[in-house]
């Protein structure tokens, strides 16, 4: 078991659930990124941090950065938002299309405007 299947682990039911769900679609949206933890939650980075994952009780967090959350803001309308993340609540389905939507959008800016982390 690798650091990041030890940090899902220890989550309860739906946390658990929906880190599995967004850390599939990543993996399959930008395999090419290397997954580790940073500052102890699981990051997907490759000259630089691209997503960061947090689960929290009520839901889970998606870090990527300011500019890719105003990119999007009018599809993040339905979604609490601060600064460069989004919080997925736990009760709700998580919105696949989306949460690839967002992940593209963080690899273009940083591919074509080289945006970093934070």
């Amino acid at each position: 078991m690798d650091e990041v299947d030890k940090y899902i682990a220890k989550f309860p039911g739906a946390t658990k659930e929906k880190l599995e769900q967004v850390r599939s679609i990543i993996k399959s949206e930008a395999p090419q990124l290397t997954e580790g933890l940073k500052w102890g939650n699981p990051a997907y980075s490759s000259e630089t941090i691209m997503f960061i994952l947090a689960g929290y009780k009520e839901h889970i967090g998606l870090h990527v950065t300011k500019t890719t959350i105003e990119a999007l803001q009018d599809k993040l309308a339905d979604f609490k938002t601060t600064g460069g993340s989004v919080k997925l609540p736990n009760n709700k389905p998580i919105p696949v299309e989306l949460i690839r939507e967002i992940l593209r959008c963080r690899i273009k800016e940083y591919e074509k405007q080289g945006v970093l982390w934070k």
